[in-house]
C-alpha cells in the first residue's frame, strides 16, 4: 500500500496536468532534500566550532598564552568561579609541565545540557579525547590520552 503525499484533480488527462504533477513531484524533492541538507549543517557547524575551540584551547596552552587559555575556560566553570585570573597566572607560573604537543583524536560525545537546573548557562556539553604530550621540569616529555570536557554556553564552545 503507498501513501499519496498530495492529490491533484484534473478533469482533463493530458499535457498539462503531468506538467503540474511532475513540477508539484520536483518541487517537493527539492524541498525534501534542502531539508536533510538544511538540517545536517547544523550538526556539521555544531561540531566544526567544537573541534575549533578544542583546537584553539589546546594552542593556547602550547604557546602558553595564560589569557587566551582563560579566556577559553567556560564562565561557569567551577575552577573559573573559584578563582581569580591573577590566581590562575601564578598557578601556571609555578607549574614547571607544560603542553608541548597535541592531537585530536576524535569527539566522544555531543549532548543538551542534562541537568540545565543546576547549569543554568550550559547549552551542550561534549567530551573530546586527546593525545597531549608534555614537557616536564627535567626536559622528559610524556604522552598521555585524556578525556577532556567543552562547554557550550551563549552559542560559544569553551572548556569545561
Amino acid at each position: 500500500m503507498t501513501a499519496r503525499l498530495f492529490s491533484i484533480n484534473c478533469s482533463v488527462p493530458g499535457p498539462r496536468c503531468s506538467s503540474v504533477r511532475l513540477a508539484l513531484i520536483c518541487l517537493s524533492a527539492f524541498l525534501a532534500l534542502d531539508l536533510m541538507i538544511y538540517c545536517s549543517e547544523g550538526k556539521t557547524d555544531d561540531r566544526d566550532d567544537l573541534m575549533e575551540a578544542v583546537a584553539s584551547y589546546f594552542e593556547a596552552e602550547k604557546s602558553g598564552d595564560t589569557g587566551r587559555i582563560w579566556e577559553m575556560l567556560a564562565p561557569s566553570s567551577m575552577f573559573k568561579t573559584a578563582y581569580s585570573y591573577p590566581f590562575y597566572v601564578e598557578m601556571v607560573r609555578r607549574n614547571r609541565i607544560v603542553v608541548k604537543d597535541y592531537e585530536i583524536e576524535e569527539v566522544l560525545e555531543v549532548m543538551d545540557n542534562p541537568d540545565p537546573p543546576n547549569m543554568l548557562k550550559v547549552e551542550k556539553i561534549a567530551t573530546v579525547r586527546v593525545m597531549v604530550t608534555l614537557s616536564g621540569a627535567g626536559g622528559k616529555d610524556s604522552r598521555h590520552v585524556s578525556t577532556f570536557t567543552f562547554l557550550r554556553e551563549a552559542g560559544r564552545w569553551y572548556k569545561g
